[in-house]
Parts: structure tokens; sequence; C-alpha cells
């Protein structure tokens, strides 16, 4: 590793400014893709550790891993040029055009213009009878992005920027960038993979996370943790970091526990999805806007998945189911508050947010003891439906049926905490 990144041609200092220069200028209307992928290559020496080895742990050649880790770099890049009404100052950015429909051979994305022609040949077609679900599916590839483009909730995009204090906004919505912290997001973004290359993967000196002395470090995410545990010296991104920013990061690669899909899918209790993760919350004192930081990461991490980055967050776009997505988005502001809030009263108030959003009054359910299994069932279907039609199929099942469901639905798993909406006691909680 040493000696890979000693080919860096940039001294330490130079690339410490250079990274400071980067942050500050991301949203400045002429820092254009091209010159901000330039700029990564020179600042970040960890890029070139993909060339140390051709395959990497994931079974992916490590140049498809480079391409990837360039891919959530340029959806950062992305996220902080989103043009929104309610942000001054951002009109005709282009960090919506960028994120959905990539660049061509100049490295630009397409106009305003052409994106609006675009979308009105996809109003026209989007007109035609069909269920809307069925026409989704039925969408090639540049209909996606369009579709992707339209309904993304790109304000709440932007909050968990602010929410992470990447961003800062003045009293009259103006943002402006955190250069620290986006510094901090920027190295992270640009070494968090390099430990799928084989032959960089560490072996402990001394104990380490229930590994004995002696033995090498398999998990990618664990071996980037002890790292920058162990030798922090060894990334010089993350050694050019002020300690606060390395703290952040740092909590990004804790083992947190926690699983996005059985909060989005209400498939766990409150036990297994939360107590790992508030353990650590209060352990540690960790604020809320840590938790919106690594939201952020994984957001960028998952975009850029495909290893296509001049098209485009195309994992999002054309390969990720559009209803999870926006789940998932939505769901960012709620683990945040895990901060300060109970999990299971967390966890109701969530569902209930879901179930009202779907204009289902609560005297649809007609005992409160069928209360959280009806809400988590609804959030576990993958179609719309009302609250009648689910409720009709709940009560046409056996009594005994609907009982252990809603017994085992309402558990929390966590000692003293139970739903104020279906009290139930006891345990053990199962994923259902």
């Amino acid at each position: 590793m040493d000696v890979a990144l000693a080919r860096s041609r940039l001294p330490l200092a130079h690339r410490q400014k250079l990274v400071r220069q980067m942050a500050m200028r991301i949203r400045s209307p002429n820092y254009y893709l091209r010159q901000f992928h330039a700029d990564c290559t020179q600042a970040f020496p960890e890029l070139s550790l993909y060339a140390a080895a051709s395959t990497s742990t994931s079974g992916r050649s490590s140049d498809e891993e480079y391409k990837r880790t360039i891919g959530a770099l340029f959806s950062l890049y992305w996220l902080y040029r989103l043009d929104l009404q309610s942000v001054p100052g951002s009109a005709g950015f282009d960090g919506q055009r960028g994120f959905c429909f990539g660049v061509d051979d100049t490295w630009s994305p397409p106009s305003v213009h052409v994106v609006s022609e675009l979308l009105s040949m996809h109003a026209k077609g989007a007109s035609e009878p069909g269920h809307a679900s069925a026409r989704l599916v039925q969408l090639t590839p540049w209909q996606k992005r369009l579709f992707f483009y339209e309904a993304t909730d790109w304000n709440a995009l932007h909050q968990l920027m602010v929410d992470a204090q990447l961003l800062t906004v003045d009293a009259s919505g103006r943002a402006e960038v955190n250069v620290d912290r986006t510094a901090a997001m920027l190295s992270l973004t640009a070494f968090h993979d390099i430990m799928k290359v084989e032959v960089l993967l560490p072996t402990t000196e001394g104990e380490y996370h229930g590994y004995s002395e002696g033995q090498r470090l398999l998990d990618h995410d664990l071996a980037l943790g002890y790292v920058l545990d162990t030798d922090a010296d060894a990334l010089p991104a993350f050694a050019s970091l002020a300690p606060a920013e390395q703290s952040l990061v740092r909590f990004t690669q804790a083992e947190l526990g926690f699983n996005h899909g059985w909060l989005v899918q209400a498939e766990a209790p409150p036990g297994a999805l939360f107590s790992r993760l508030k353990a650590l919350l209060d352990r540690d004192r960790v604020p809320a806007d840590h938790i919106a930081f690594y939201f952020v990461h994984w957001t960028t991490d998952l975009a850029g998945a495909v290893g296509t980055p001049l098209k485009g967050a195309e994992k999002f776009l054309t390969r990720f189911p559009h209803a999870v997505f926006a789940k998932m988005l939505r769901s960012f502001s709620v683990v945040q508050r895990l901060a300060h809030t109970a999990p299971t009263r967390l966890l109701q108030e969530y569902y209930q947010t879901a179930w009202f959003e779907g204009s289902r009054p609560l005297d649809y359910i007609p005992n409160e003891r069928f209360a959280v299994a009806l809400m988590r069932l609804v959030m576990q279907m993958q179609q719309a439906i009302s609250a009648q039609e689910l409720v009709d199929a709940f009560m046409a099942i056996s009594a005994e049926d609907r009982d252990v469901l809603a017994a085992e639905m309402a558990l929390s798993g966590i000692a003293g905490e139970y739903f104020s909406l279906s009290p139930q006691r006891g345990g053990p909680a199962f994923l259902v």
C-alpha cells in the first residue's frame, strides 16, 4: 500500500489544499464534471490502489470497482448541485440532469430544454390507458430515467444533505457548502471500497472486534475500519482530516447492525431493527447529523454501484424499484430521530405516518389489537391497496390466525417497551 501511495505526484499539503478547493467549488456553476474528475484523481492517491491487483474480493475486476467508486463520487457531486425552487441561487444547476441522464461525450448533461422536450414526450406516453404499475414495468431504461427525474423528492435529498451538515442554509434558504464536512465525505467516498483489493487486506496485530491476533480480515468494511482505527496515517485522505471529521468517518464504518430493508418493508420488530444502532448512539452520544452523513454515503455508494459513472446513478434509475427508493428516502429522517427517541415509539410513529399517507383513517381498524399488524402488513405490500381491502382480507382468515399475527407482529423485542396502539408484552420477537 505504501509503495502505491508513494507514486502520487502531489505532496500531502497540496492534496489537502486541493480537496478543500474541490469542496469550496462543488456548487459552482463553472466547476464542471470533467474538472471534478481530474481533481479527484490528483487529490486522492487511494484511487491508485485499485491498480494493485486485477480482481477484487467482490468477484468484480478491480477496474470495475474503481468505476463504481468514481460513480459514487459523481453522484455526490450531483447531489450538491440540485436545481430547486426552494433554494435561492440554485436555478440552472445540473444536479438532477446529471444524476438521472448522465453526460455525453463532452461530459455535459442534457440541457434543460432537451429534458423538457423529453418529459413532454414521456407525458404523452404516460397518459395512455393501462394500469400505472404495469406501464412502469414496461418502460424502457430511458423512460425509467425520466420517471425518476419527475417522481423523486429532490427536496428531501437536499434536506438530507443539510441534515448531514454537508450544506448549511441561511434564513432565506440559500445553501452554502460546509467545507470541512464535505472534505470528509469526498475522502470517505474515494477510499471506502479499496479493501476489496485482496492484497490490501490487513492482518490483525492484537484482538479486534472478536478477531484474535494474526487473523486476516476478509470483510472489506471491517478491514477498512481496522486500518482507520490502528494506522490512520496509512490513508493520506483520511490522515489529512481534522479529528472531528476522522471520528465522523469512523462512525460510517462501525458495525451499525441496521438493515434498511427491514425498516421500509416493516419486516422486523424494534429490537432486531434498532437495538445495536441505538446502543451505539447512546454509548458514544452520536448526534443525528452523523446518521444523516451515513445515509448520504449509503445513497451515493449505491447510486454508483453499476460501474458506469458517465451514465448517471444507473443503479437507482434502471435497476432499483423507485417505490422502494422513495420509502427509503422518507425513512432517513425517521432513523435520525433514533438518537433521542425510544425505538418502539419511533417505529410506531413511522407505521402510523405510512398508514395515514395512504389516506387510511384509524377507524378502518376494527380492533386496536390488530393495529400494528395491519400497519406492518400494508407496508409489506408491493402494490397499492386500500385499507378496506387489507382489513377485509385480514378479517377473512381464521380468528386463531388473526390472533397469532396480531400478537407476533406487535412484540417489540425490547425489555420494557411496547407499542401503545397494540400493547403486547413478552417475547421473543421474530421477523415476520
